[in-house]
């Protein structure tokens, strides 16, 4: 395995090469949009993980990087991240992933743009931001979306939800709902097609969009009153680990609602609502019979 000190001085060898990119402009990034990592050279590195030959993986995609490929720090990152052969480092990955954004990787671009939005450095994460959704990275142009509409940047945000709808993008389908619903985003209030928009949503496993087709029959929102429906829709959700339809699912077998009760299964997702941090699932738990 790598130690610290010596990915360290790897990577901080690395970043000489990479800084002169700094100085292009974001059109020339734009042009670029290249991780300059084949999908043979990923099957190789790959193929050493497997064969628990981490060291030479992260080997090959130092040798990578020092060609100039973005995407082989990515990799580094991904290794470091995980700690795949080398030592668990989020500062070393976080300096991987922005070197590998200096090459035009665009999903390191988005990753160091998280980072530096993290961090309170919004300009930088604008302008990887930026880069990565002009490369087509729709996770980029969601981050975009979400942070334009915080700021109130109204046309803006509607302008990259389009944008991400066009890609047919699952969670821009759950957001569009959710303006509907709202009344948000300079859309009047239309219940029925935030339905319509939950349930496309929901069809491509998007949970929260499954939760709150649950929610809308409960409410009977969508004019239709149907427990059972409810109960269906909450199920599909918690499945999926969303811990607020866990708790609604539990509750409703809990009680007999929509569904025959079932105190088993209620305690089994009230349970796993509960540790993962939901306050009125242990409220509920506590309301089981011992």
């Amino acid at each position: 395995m790598f130690s610290k000190q010596n990915v360290n001085a790897a990577l901080w060898h690395l970043s000489a090469a990479a800084t002169f990119v700094l100085s292009l402009s974001l059109s020339q990034a734009v042009m670029a949009c290249e991780s300059n990592l084949s999908k043979e050279q990923i099957a190789v590195a790959d193929k050493y993980l497997s064969e628990n030959r981490s060291a030479m993986a992260y080997g090959y995609m130092y040798w990578l990087a020092k060609e100039g490929s973005g995407g082989a720090y990515r990799y580094m990152a991904n290794m470091l991240e995980q700690g795949y052969g080398v030592e668990k480092s989020q500062f070393l990955a976080r300096e991987a992933n922005w070197m590998g954004s200096q090459y035009y990787d665009p999903e390191a671009m988005y990753r160091a743009a998280m980072d530096f939005y993290a961090r309170g450095f919004d300009k930088d994460g604008d302008y990887l931001a930026i880069g990565a959704k002009n490369c087509g990275h729709i996770g980029a142009t969601m981050l975009l979306y979400t942070r334009n509409k915080a700021a109130g940047n109204t046309g803006e945000a509607k302008s990259l939800l389009e944008s991400a709808l066009a890609s047919n993008l699952p969670q821009a389908k759950f957001e569009l709902a959710n303006a509907y619903d709202k009344g948000e985003l300079g859309f009047q209030q239309d219940r029925d097609r935030a339905f319509e928009w939950y349930y496309q949503a929901a069809k491509d496993k998007v949970p929260e969009a499954m939760s709150s087709i649950a929610y809308y029959f409960v409410r009977g929102f969508n004019g239709v009153q149907d427990d059972r429906a409810a109960v269906y829709w909450y199920h599909q959700a918690a499945m999926l680990g969303h811990p607020e339809s866990m708790t609604a699912y539990g509750w409703m077998v809990m009680n007999g609602k929509g569904a025959q009760k079932n105190i088993d299964e209620a305690k089994f997702y009230l349970t796993k609502a509960a540790k993962l941090g939901d306050a009125s699932a242990s409220t509920f738990l506590a309301q089981l019979p011992k």
